[in-house]
């Protein structure tokens, strides 16, 4: 989940390619990614956000490539 505006193809069995959310699936991935930063303030973990730049302060981008590195180590 990248909490963008694009539905992936694979978010549903039915939907055969990606599209435009709606305007309620918008607001439910802007509450989904406030209860992250939420959790954030509570657990020790770090959290990152993998190739999806998203509008947030409190997570750290990562490329794929960079994320599988972290990862792997």
């Amino acid at each position: 989940m990248d909490f963008n505006n694009i539905v992936g193809k694979y978010s549903k069995p039915d939907v055969e390619k990606n599209y435009i959310a709606e305007p309620i699936k918008l607001k439910k991935l802007q509450y989904g990614l406030q209860i992250i930063e939420w959790l954030l303030t509570k657990i020790e973990n770090p959290v990152f956000i993998v190739n999806s730049k998203i509008a947030t302060v409190n997570l750290q981008y990562l490329t794929l490539e960079k994320f599988k590195n972290k990862v792997v180590r």
